[in-house]
């Protein structure tokens, strides 16, 4: 009720005079478009576009985060400013350079014309230090305090360009869209070294010197700020390459529109801006209701732009040209994005707010990948728009699920009785151990000339990694009430997933008569019967299915094993233990089948993992864990030897030294995750993950054949949605397991299965 109090006190008059500051750079560079347009046409305009996709980006290494260091240390303490004046003009100096260059290559590679590298230097070197100088300029001024003159400058940041184009245009008969791009930049450098002089009644800095300090924190800022031009250019960069000048003029005309529609959205997020911060100290939960809060008036300001847009849209071709004609279809598919992009921004203000600044900084990274990843895979004609769909969609998703997740996170943290105590680490090692469980899967079947080897190498240990977390919390129960609670747990997800997946395959393969061995469905008269058996029979999206009962059997064995070692000596329990591992080697060997059924053979040694689990986790010290793996891995690497490791088909290398290296490798990603817990950002989102393994277990194979048999071969594309589809449905399926759980043993807690 608060936060919705404070909004209703939204001021109209801030709100248009913010929208009206933002409007008039906004209108002077909207103007200078339809310029561009109408001299240069749709075909030499995407060549426009084209030769300056990467500016942006290559403008954020000018200077090294010098700018937004002096900010941050005058607003600490005043007298810093001089020394970070100094460093300010020493960044810019040595950074210049390799900026230049680095667009010059970058943009030699994505025009398709030929261009002179002496006229695409010159363009960036004249853009960077001109544009530069002037936003130095600018933070000098807000550093003192001086915002008039702040203002002054960035009111008339687009001045300059529009001068020196005007003069190309008109006085030099500039018409090419180098010409012009060649008189824009020349602009922004005179701009730039005026507004330079216009800085000569600051306080004098020092002599240009580099302070580490700036530099680490420059870098920092420069990264953030690389990101955010990335999310807002990407398009450009990704199909200036790949599509013909005409459709990048089309394109880029229609997004000059959406980009002028974002201004009223912007206009609410800088004015509820600060109001994150103020929430976030109640938390990440008062920081979300904050948020749903503004979230309608960001969605109202963006739909009401949007509909505005929709119904003027037939106007486009009479303001830059009859030759923009189908740009009008470009903005009508593009306009109803406007409230995706509100959707997105509040999230990611949500998580600043929180001070989740870090996280926000990956996802925002992920998601740049994932649109550049949609705009190489789409970038035909009219999937264009597709493409800039599925980006903002999947960006919402990333912020959106990070959010929930940290949220789910904090309830549970704070819950005053919670009804189960959660190892942190634990489930950290979950989450690491089920992305390795996906990276292996897409790895094996890559083209990638380092794939095989990392596949090979994670399949050393990711299986036994999940036996042994299995011991951790085991302690010792009767045998049988633990196994028919076992059962429901772990026994009611196994039928379910298998029916989701095995009733669609029967009628694949039965009622069409069409199996499909890469999905692991076999023929009809076959498929039933594998379906039963479970175990190493299974392949393709079913491959996984014989983890489940294995675990089942295993844990029941293990239960068997310390009721019959109960107030034994330590040499008896080695004995069974050694007889458990003898075992767990000789069954596949001497009865392949037995791998077959449920993978009965494979019991015995995941019973001996989750006993090592048992007692490294609980009885050893952590450094000795740690240095007992160090030196198992090592002694492991220094034989050389061949290790192919599958417990699937009951394969575990060479005896003793498959087991010792899985061991290994295993303890110190458990070691390493003890140590990530600590780091609340990064392990939110692994122990979310790891209390969502099974659904991600089971489905995800499902995920990724299935992309794989409809063409999709990029891994990271594959890896991503191998792990996040199965995140969709994990909540539905963990209400229905539960109203099964409770329906079957009525006597049983009210806990829902571990999904």
């Amino acid at each position: 009720m608060s936060v919705l109090l404070k909004l209703s006190r939204f001021k109209v008059g801030p709100y248009l005079f913010g929208l009206l500051a933002m409007l008039v750079p906004a209108a002077m560079q909207f103007g200078l478009f339809i310029f561009l347009a109408r001299v240069l046409g749709v075909g030499q305009y995407g060549l426009y576009l084209a030769l300056l996709s990467w500016s942006p980006l290559c403008f954020e290494l000018v200077g090294w985060g010098a700018g937004e260091h002096l900010l941050r240390r005058t607003s600490q303490d005043r007298a810093a400013f001089a020394a970070t004046r100094g460093h300010m003009r020493a960044a810019f100096w040595l950074s210049l350079p390799l900026a230049t260059l680095v667009f010059a290559a970058l943009t030699l590679g994505a025009v398709s014309q030929a261009l002179s590298f002496l006229v695409v230097a010159t363009i960036g070197l004249a853009e960077f230090a001109g544009l530069r100088l002037l936003v130095n300029a600018e933070q000098m001024f807000i550093a003192l305090g001086r915002m008039g003159g702040a203002n002054w400058l960035r009111s008339s940041q687009v001045a300059p360009r529009i001068a020196g184009v005007a003069i190309s245009y008109l006085a030099l008969g500039g018409t090419s869209f180098e010409a012009l791009a060649l008189g824009g930049s020349l602009g922004m450098l005179a701009g730039g070294l005026a507004a330079a002089w216009a800085t000569r009644a600051l306080p004098i800095g020092t002599r240009p010197n580099l302070l580490a300090d700036g530099t680490r924190q420059g870098t920092w800022f420069m990264g953030t700020q690389l990101v955010r031009a990335g999310q807002h250019n990407i398009d450009r960069i990704v199909l200036a390459p790949l599509v013909d000048p005409a459709t990048l003029g089309l394109y880029g005309a229609a997004q000059r529109f959406i980009q002028l529609g974002l201004l009223p959205l912007q206009s609410v997020l800088r004015l509820t801006y600060p109001g994150f911060f103020k929430a976030g100290t109640g938390g990440l939960g008062a920081t979300l209701r904050y948020g749903l809060a503004v979230l309608p008036l960001a969605l109202a300001a963006s739909a009401v732009t949007a509909l505005a847009i929709a119904g003027a849209a037939s106007w486009l071709p009479l303001v830059v040209g009859p030759e923009f004609e189908q740009s009008v279809i470009y903005l009508l598919y593009l306009a109803p994005t406007l409230p995706l992009f509100a959707i997105n921004a509040v999230l990611s203000d949500t998580l600043s707010g929180a001070g989740f600044l870090p996280v926000r900084l990956v996802l925002t990274t992920m998601g740049v990948i994932a649109q550049a990843l949609m705009f190489w895979l789409l970038h035909d004609g009219l999937q264009i728009v597709l493409a800039s769909y599925a980006g903002i969609g999947l960006s919402c998703a990333l912020m959106g699920g990070a959010v929930m997740l940290l949220r789910r996170s904090e309830v549970l943290k704070t819950r005053a009785n919670p009804p189960t105590h959660r190892l942190v680490w634990l489930d950290v090692a979950k989450g690491l151990g089920i992305i390795l469980v996906v990276v292996g899967h897409v790895l094996l079947l890559s083209e990638a000339p380092v794939a095989s080897g990392a596949a090979e190498l994670i399949y050393l240990f990711h299986m036994p990694l999940f036996f042994l977390l299995a011991g951790v919390t085991l302690s010792a129960q009767p045998t049988g009430a633990f196994a028919v609670r076992k059962l429901i747990r772990l026994g009611l997800p196994y039928v379910f997933f298998i029916a989701l997946l095995g009733l669609p395959a029967l009628v694949v393969t039965c009622g069409f008569g069409t199996p499909l061995p890469n999905l692991g469905i076999d023929r009809c008269s076959v498929m039933p019967f594998k379906l039963l058996l479970g175990g190493s029979t299974l392949g393709g999206i079913f491959g996984v299915f014989w983890f489940i009962p294995c675990l089942l059997l295993a844990l029941i064995l293990v239960q068997f094993v310390i009721a019959l070692c109960r107030g034994r000596n330590w040499r008896q329990k080695a004995a069974v233990f050694a007889l458990l591992v003898t075992t767990g080697y000789a069954l596949p060997h001497l009865m392949p089948g037995s791998t077959a059924l449920l993978a009965l053979g494979t019991a015995p040694m995941a019973a001996a993992f989750i006993l090592l689990g048992q007692v490294f986790a609980q009885r050893l010290p952590s450094h000795i864990v740690l240095v007992l793996s160090i030196c198992g891995l090592l002694v492991a690497i220094g034989l050389l030897m061949p290790m192919p490791f599958d417990m699937k088909i009951g394969g575990y290398g060479p005896p003793i030294l498959g087991l010792a290296t899985a061991m290994a490798l295993s303890c110190l990603l458990m070691q390493l995750s003890k140590r990530l817990e600590h780091w609340l950002s990064i392990a939110s989102p692994l122990q979310a993950l790891g209390q969502r393994t099974l659904t991600i277990l089971y489905l995800h194979q499902a995920v990724h054949l299935g992309l794989r048999q409809l063409g999709v071969q990029q891994d990271a594309l594959l890896i991503f949605l191998s792990l996040g589809v199965p995140l969709l449905f994990h909540q539905s399926i963990r209400r229905l397991l539960k109203l099964a759980e409770a329906g079957l043993v009525p006597y049983l807690s009210p806990k829902s299965p571990t999904v």
